[in-house]
């Protein structure tokens, strides 16, 4: 298999069902399919060539890949925008330019001004979360990426403690910042959980 990847791997997912594999790089997505006919005693085995290339512009990098659960779609965080993309015809032949289908990893909906940490899908795939600016949660609509509800993080206010009482009036030491780098849907409660960092 040769990529049109310049940039190292950041993500690889692999859909047993629809026997196709999404690649992802800061530059570059690709999508793969196993070759017609092959028998399914063969899994994980695809096409030397990818079925679809998408190539980011040059001022653009890719941050965080997340496909969707039903593999409908994938979830793509750049520095300038969220997106979702089409996935959603991978297990029917490919689509002619006459087919009124989307074609894959055509842009289905788009979201800008956000600075996102983290993201997850939840609730089934029909809810985003995100961390935007590593101090906030959005939980956004799968369909149109429409905000559903904002949750500010603890340490979204500056604070601090004075280091005595001789400076308390000059200098104060500041707790470093925390930033959301992981969200992961509890199995269980449906809720999200979110992990950060310092």
């Amino acid at each position: 298999m040769r990529t049109r990847h310049r940039q190292h791997l950041l993500q690889i997912d692999y859909s047993p069902n629809s026997r196709c594999l999404l690649s992802c790089s800061s530059d570059c997505v690709q999508l793969w399919r196993a070759p017609q006919g092959q028998p399914a005693s063969s899994p994980g085995l695809m096409s030397a060539q990818a079925i679809r290339t998408l190539e980011l512009p040059s001022s653009t990098s890719l941050q965080i890949a997340k496909v969707n659960p039903s593999w409908t779609s994938v979830l793509i965080v750049t520095n300038e925008a969220l997106e979702v993309r089409e996935l959603g015809g991978i297990s029917s032949p490919l689509v002619c330019a006459s087919d009124v289908r989307p074609s894959l990893l055509s842009l289905r909906w788009r979201r800008e001004n956000l600075q996102v940490s983290a993201a997850a899908f939840i609730n089934k795939g029909s809810m985003i979360v995100v961390s935007d600016r590593g101090d906030r949660l959005l939980f956004l609509h799968y369909h149109g990426l429409q905000p559903a509800k904002r949750c500010t993080l603890p340490w979204a206010q500056p604070f601090g403690h004075p280091l005595s009482s001789a400076d308390s009036t000059t200098q104060r030491r500041v707790r470093p910042a925390c930033m959301v780098t992981t969200i992961s849907e509890c199995p269980v409660s449906r809720s999200a959980e979110v992990r950060s960092g310092e």
